[in-house]
């Protein structure tokens, strides 16, 4: 199980890349990793990359990982994108999205990285 964090200036983008059998504790340290790195200000947007993620999440783990008046609640400040390779993931991604929208952050699930780039583009062209 495997999260890797990495940080593309020329996008302001911070992408968080999971690999093979992740967990629901595993997501929430990545996650509070990725909002205490001080490269993370204000104009970034985050990439969640869950194309090569052995794992899907429960209802109860997707309201942990969308506990965003807890742990998470610096993450509302900057747009996400899930990008995913499975139909079963990317229903999952999209459930994420929807329990994060709910409680104030601005998130949307793909099944390309090419799309979710450009929509976080846009989310950062729109918010100065």
């Amino acid at each position: 199980m495997s999260w890797d964090l990495r940080f593309d200036e020329a996008t302001r983008t911070a992408v968080l890349r999971a690999q093979g059998a992740v967990n629901v504790a595993a997501s929430l340290a990545a996650v509070e990793e990725l909002v205490a790195d001080p490269r993370l200000t204000p104009g970034h947007a985050i990439l969640l990359d869950l194309r090569s993620v052995d794992y899907t999440p429960t209802l109860a783990d997707a309201r942990q990982l969308t506990d965003l008046d807890g742990r998470a609640e610096r993450i509302r400040a900057f747009p996400l994108a899930f990008v995913t390779a499975t139909p079963q993931h990317f229903s999952a991604a999209a459930l994420l999205s929807a329990l994060a929208n709910a409680k104030g952050a601005v998130t949307r699930a793909f099944r390309s990285f090419d799309e979710a780039a450009a929509w976080l583009d846009a989310r950062r062209a729109a918010t100065g």
